[in-house]
């Protein structure tokens, strides 16, 4: 902090393994020009286990079942136009473009859906961290004196007393 310090942005995630959720906490301060201080915060939480097996399976099968009918739909349609020779008609519509498109999108989804899901099933976060209590011990990252935290605390108190 210095004098010509005027917003301090402070964020934090947490993750609960009991429930699987993490959450991120944003808090912004503004220091204006008359001397208050105006505040803001934003708080998320983000669901590791979002459906449960059973209820996924259904939702995977049914997105197949569509794709393949549409697949199959679309197919057939390229097909007869092709045995009838009417392969710049095909091309020349520009829902025939908006079809192939959305096939692309959909394969896409799927890899990053499985991706993404792969990623979470090797995820492992360990139920308990390392915590040094020693304020003076060499392995905490940031070196404080106990003292000085001491006072400072003391000082907060006596501010809210």
């Amino acid at each position: 902090f210095d004098s010509s310090t005027s917003k301090l942005r402070v964020e934090m995630v947490t993750y609960n393994s009991e429930v699987r959720l993490f959450s991120t906490w944003t808090f912004v301060f503004h220091w204006r020009r008359t001397g208050d201080i105006a505040w803001d915060y934003d708080f998320q939480v983000v669901n590791v286990n979002q459906n449960d097996e059973a209820s996924h399976l259904l939702l995977c099968g049914f997105s197949i079942v569509v794709f393949i009918i549409d697949g199959t739909y679309y197919l057939k349609k390229f097909y007869r136009d092709l045995k009838w020779m009417k392969m710049r008609k095909h091309f020349s519509s520009w829902a025939n473009y908006v079809h192939l498109l959305h096939f692309a999108m959909q394969i896409l989804g799927w890899y990053f859906y499985f991706a993404i899901r792969s990623r979470l099933a090797e995820f492992e976060m360990p139920d308990k961290l390392p915590v040094v209590h020693d304020p003076l011990s060499t392995d905490r990252p940031f070196a404080t004196d106990s003292g000085q935290e001491y006072q400072l605390l003391e000082f907060v108190d006596s501010i809210n007393t």
